[in-house]
């Protein structure tokens, strides 16, 4: 998500993990961008940020295009409308424990 200069980056995702009482967090480095961890009980998961591809974060927001595969094709504002089953998709990234991109 490149942002337009308001909010904290991901801004609702990270109100949602909160709201469940997880946490979030920006960890630099690890390759190119850094990764978010995110922890919710006993499950957690990190997302990487590389180039201008699109990663699991980005794909709770509702798109700003059809078939979208770059940041730019969703919305830069990180308080953005996010997708109906976002909350699914976070347990989901979260419970498979799997690193993603």
């Amino acid at each position: 998500m490149k942002l337009d200069g308001k909010g904290r980056p991901y801004g609702q995702v990270r109100t949602l993990i909160e709201s469940l009482g997880g946490r979030m967090k920006w960890m630099p480095g690890g390759g190119p961008g850094g990764f978010w961890e995110l922890t919710l009980g006993e499950y957690s998961t990190r997302v990487s940020l590389r180039d201008d591809r699109a990663n699991a974060l980005d794909r709770m927001y509702v798109p700003a295009v059809q078939n979208p595969q770059k940041i730019e094709d969703y919305p830069p504002d990180s308080d953005a409308e996010l997708v109906d089953d976002a909350p699914e998709r976070l347990i989901q990234l979260l419970v498979s424990g799997e690193n993603s991109e």
